[in-house]
């Protein structure tokens, strides 16, 4: 069995199926939305940034051209390459980092404004999140938050359909056959719970059509900003 960066440095490479979907440098709506939200409360855009699973960096370099001092982390190194060239070419200083979000950051305590977790954790199984949100603990400052872009199951049919279909190993998961990938897929109060201890600050259930490969799925997501319990 492949290895999860083995698998992502595929993804990532110019002859994968997804390659186009993966390969826009373009900002996402979670990234829009993260922006929207701090402009919707004055916030200015400036602090310590962190995008786990960053990809070709679409987000994490626009958003330091934004004004955030922002780093991004991939498992995959084929990402992290492109995406530090893309970097170069605008003139960016991002800082890149090749790790495994369940394993321990190269990052320093109490060092980060922010998070952003764009429909990146919903991979993890249960022990691996669970070592997840201990560095992301451990990492975001007291006032700082954690931005969370994952998959609903509320509304989301397709969710719905494959945890009958092709149920995961773990609760609220399923598997997606033609990737292979185990997906989890929460209501608003299982994100509160799953992703305990932090707190729910703000919620919006969005209904984003999502065109990957050759399908394209009905898909609802749910943008969530949480904070510490302190």
């Amino acid at each position: 069995m492949k290895s999860g960066a083995e698998h992502w440095d595929e993804e990532y490479s110019s002859g994968s199926k997804h390659f186009h979907a993966l390969a826009s440098s373009d900002p996402s709506i979670s990234a829009i939305k993260f922006v929207e939200y701090l402009e919707g409360l004055h916030k200015p855009l400036i602090g310590d940034l962190l995008e786990v699973g960053c990809g070709m960096g679409r987000n994490t370099n626009w958003l330091a051209q934004k004004g955030f001092r922002a780093t991004g982390m991939d498992i995959s190194k084929v990402a992290i390459e492109e995406a530090q060239k893309r970097a170069k070419e605008l003139g960016l200083e991002v800082k890149y980092i090749s790790g495994d979000m369940a394993l321990p950051w190269p990052l320093s305590d109490n060092s980060l404004d922010f998070i952003l977790d764009f429909v990146t954790s919903h991979l993890l199984n249960l022990e691996q999140l669970s070592s997840y949100l201990s560095e992301v603990q451990r990492v975001l400052r007291d006032d700082g938050r954690f931005a969370l872009y994952t998959l609903d199951r509320t509304k989301d049919q397709q969710a719905q359909r494959l945890l009958v279909e092709n149920p995961g190993p773990e609760p609220q998961t399923y598997i997606i056959p033609e990737m292979n990938h185990i997906e989890r897929a929460l209501t608003l109060e299982e994100i509160a719970e799953v992703y305990s201890p932090f707190i729910v600050e703000h919620s919006d259930l969005i209904y984003r059509p999502t065109r990957f490969g050759d399908q394209t799925y009905e898909k609802y997501y749910w943008f969530v900003v949480l904070k510490k319990s302190i």
